[in-house]
């Protein structure tokens, strides 16, 4: 949400597009008026302008990103197999894979 809702603009650009994002949150008032029974959520509306597209899948920083992470699971997943063998256990993490890029970049 934050890439699309925040991006950086230019000063006086005019927004491409401006939504509104509806969503339930609990606050503490919520949980105060529920007394033991079931808090209901209080409906919040924001209105966002919205800049520019959001990054692509294509973007190559993703994939930079995802060619260090694979790299260093693929380490990890070699060390912990070392380990385990030596040590005789049988659980070993798996790794992860370029998706993690995506949204954690």
């Amino acid at each position: 949400m934050s890439r699309t809702a925040h991006p950086r603009t230019v000063e006086g650009s005019r927004p491409w597009r401006s939504i509104v994002v509806v969503d339930l949150r609990y606050d503490h008032a919520c949980f105060a008026e529920a007394r033991g029974e079931r808090p209901r959520p209080r409906l919040i509306r924001r209105r966002v302008a919205v800049h520019r597209f959001p990054r692509g899948r294509n973007d190559s920083d993703v994939r930079d990103r995802a060619q260090v992470q694979e790299r260093r699971a693929r380490r990890r997943l070699r060390r912990e197999l070392y380990l385990a063998r030596v040590a005789g256990l049988e659980d070993v993490v798996p790794a992860r894979h370029r998706r993690d890029a995506l949204y954690h970049g």
